[in-house]
């Protein structure tokens, strides 16, 4: 038997994954309503992580009244809190090629942001990721690493700039990049799921020599007030699992941004490296 290709979509699937913060949710979905794709194929996959509730198209609330007035948004709830793993899950899912993820505390601000990224991304290498919440490892030993931000929440990062790890939850990327059975056993690993959802950056080069790059967002998206409510980043031991995701990572083959390649000291990763304050965390 001859096994048929997929087929290619252009487009993008937007995936929010909600956990108990339906004001930030609302807050999410009705600014990524509002945003201008210029005629770019899309679709929105909400997923709710809370058993305990149930997202649905109603008269009586808000975000019930938004999903009535917007029949196409796919709604999934699930009985299970599988934290951020899940994004994964639903990126197989997904019926465009290339894929959004955003979680809930998260806002839009500028209405042309997600074509921005969109074709920011059409400009790049299939196995390239470009995210909002980045980083770049300066040094490391066998306990611990350093690290400095490049995010949306910084005026410094004023160019498409090379990283190392991006966070899932404002990241876009090719979904063929985690469709192979090499990506899922570094992405969906129970034991570490507060930290896996991490992984993403690193696997682009680690296992398809694609590059991670933080798009230029200051001032074009915030964290919505409920953003410390249920945080996986707060839960017990997340920086711990992570850190220790992270060298299992280098040790297996991922090499950071500064020793696969020459930087120049103009170059936009320099000047964050240069100028930004490192953190140190354990591994």
């Amino acid at each position: 038997m001859t096994l048929k290709a997929l087929e290619n979509r252009p487009g993008l699937t937007i995936i929010v994954v909600t956990y108990r913060r339906m004001e930030a949710l609302y807050a999410s979905l009705a600014a990524l309503m509002s945003q201008d794709l210029r005629g770019i194929p899309s679709e929105l996959i909400v997923v709710n992580n809370d058993s305990e509730a149930q997202l649905r198209p109603s008269r009586w609330t808000k975000l019930g009244r938004l999903f009535r007035a917007n029949p196409a948004v796919i709604l999934v709830n699930s009985r299970f809190n599988w934290l951020g793993i899940i994004r994964y899950g639903m990126v197989y899912l997904a019926y465009y090629d290339t894929v959004l993820i955003l979680d809930d505390d998260i806002t839009v601000l500028d209405d042309t942001l997600v074509f921005d990224m969109y074709q920011t991304l059409m400009g790049l290498e299939k196995y390239d990721i470009v995210s909002g919440w980045n980083s770049i490892w300066t040094h490391w030993t066998d306990t611990e690493y350093h690290y400095v931000d490049a995010t949306f929440k910084m005026p410094e990062v004023t160019q498409l700039t090379k990283t190392d790890t991006c966070g899932s939850g404002i990241s876009m990327f090719n979904k063929d990049l985690i469709l192979h059975a090499r990506a899922q056993q570094h992405l969906v690993i129970r034991e570490r799921a507060p930290a896996g959802d991490m992984a993403l950056g690193l696997l682009a080069n680690m296992l398809w020599g694609g590059t991670t790059y933080a798009i230029p967002m200051y001032g074009r998206a915030k964290f919505h007030p409920e953003w410390a409510k249920s945080a996986l980043h707060l839960r017990p031991k997340a920086y711990t699992k992570r850190g220790e995701l992270y060298k299992a990572m280098l040790q297996t083959g991922y090499k950071p941004l500064i020793t696969r390649e020459t930087l120049a000291e103009e170059s936009p990763e320099m000047k964050l490296i240069n100028n930004v304050e490192p953190l140190v965390r354990p591994w």
